[in-house]
C-alpha cells in the first residue's frame, strides 16, 4: 500500500511540474513567419513546456518557403481542434476555367521529367 501511495505522489508531482505548452494562434491571412519568430523569441522558461503554433481552419497561401531551422526544435505546428488548415503554394486553378475534352480528341501529353513524350501519336 505504501508503494502505491509513493507511485501516486510521484505521478502527481510530475504532472504539477510539467505545464501546458505555450500556444501561438494564427488565422488565415496571418503570417506564419511572425508565428515562427514569436516562438523563437520566447524565453527558455516558456519554451521548456513546449510551444504549439495552432493554425485556425482555412487556407494559408504561400509565395515563398517557410524556413525552419534548429531554433524551431520543440515547436509543434498543428491545425486547431476540429478544423483543417491547409498550407499551399503555387497558382490556384479555378475549376470553372476547365472544360471537358470532347470525345475523339487526340491524346497530347508531354512529360519533361520522363523519357517518354507523346504528341498526337505513340511514335512521335
Amino acid at each position: 500500500m505504501r508503494n502505491l501511495l509513493l507511485i501516486f505522489l510521484a505521478v502527481c508531482m510530475v504532472g504539477a511540474v510539467q505545464g501546458a505548452p505555450h500556444v501561438i494562434e494564427v488565422k488565415p491571412g496571418g503570417s506564419l513567419e511572425a508565428a515562427r519568430d514569436a516562438a523563437r523569441a520566447l524565453p527558455a522558461e516558456k519554451r521548456a513546456d513546449g510551444v504549439e503554433i495552432v493554425l485556425a481552419p482555412g487556407v494559408y497561401r504561400r509565395s515563398a518557403t517557410l524556413k525552419l531551422d534548429a531554433r524551431d526544435a520543440g515547436v509543434t505546428w498543428r491545425s486547431a481542434d476540429g478544423g483543417r488548415a491547409v498550407i499551399c503554394d503555387g497558382i490556384e486553378l479555378k475549376p470553372a476555367r476547365f472544360k471537358p475534352v470532347p470525345e475523339g480528341t487526340p491524346r497530347r501529353c508531354s512529360w519533361s521529367t520522363s523519357h517518354r513524350r507523346t504528341r498526337g501519336s505513340a511514335t512521335s
